[in-house]
């Protein structure tokens, strides 16, 4: 089987990124939808590159697709309940997630900011003293018939697209948003 250098790409980042989550924390022994240890978390974390301070009613765990995410303990059953309130940082090695600035990460990553609806986004900016300008987009979804409400932070470092992204029921925004700041807040890239 031949292929293309993007698909070459995305085939050795699915296995570095197996190989390497199954090498620090026992990939094969742990189950989704588990609460990791702290010792866990972290090892996934400096795994990925990146540290996030998280709360102790809060834990990680190995979710959909295999993404680290993030959410309160008080879910129980993260199975369930994960689309109710989950944080977790996409960054992934591949074309996708390399652009030249932050206003050409922000127009791949958002391309229907033009699309009048309700689920149209809305943002703004700021700026970070390490990463720089960085995009805070809200907008709105659906799953499993419930009424989302996202946030993400979107960040360009080197060429490299970060998105920190938090999703929650709409009628629960508010209820963890000091706490999600707070993670979002101490992202840093390691280097």
């Amino acid at each position: 089987m031949i292929f293309s250098k993007p698909q070459l790409i995305n085939v050795l980042f699915v296995l570095f990124t197996y190989y390497g989550f199954s090498q620090e924390v026992n990939y094969k022994k742990i189950k989704n939808y588990i609460c990791l240890s702290d010792n866990q978390t972290k090892s996934v974390l400096n795994s990925k590159g990146f540290e996030l301070k998280i709360p102790k009613t809060w834990c990680g765990y190995k979710g959909f697709h295999d993404i680290l995410m993030f959410s309160p303990k008080s879910l129980l059953n993260f199975s369930k309940n994960h689309y109710k309130n989950n944080l977790y940082v996409a960054m992934y090695d591949n074309p996708s997630y390399n652009s030249k600035n932050i206003e050409e990460a922000f127009r791949n990553h958002y391309p229907l900011l033009n699309v009048k609806t309700e689920f149209t986004p809305v943002y703004d900016e700021s700026v970070h003293e390490i990463y720089g300008k960085y995009y805070i987009v809200k907008r709105k979804s659906i799953q499993e018939g419930q009424n989302l409400m996202n946030l993400d932070l979107l960040f360009n470092y080197k060429n490299r697209d970060y998105i920190i992204h938090y999703s929650v029921l709409e009628k629960d925004f508010n209820a963890n948003l000091n706490e999600v700041i707070q993670i979002m807040e101490s992202f840093k890239i390691v280097e």
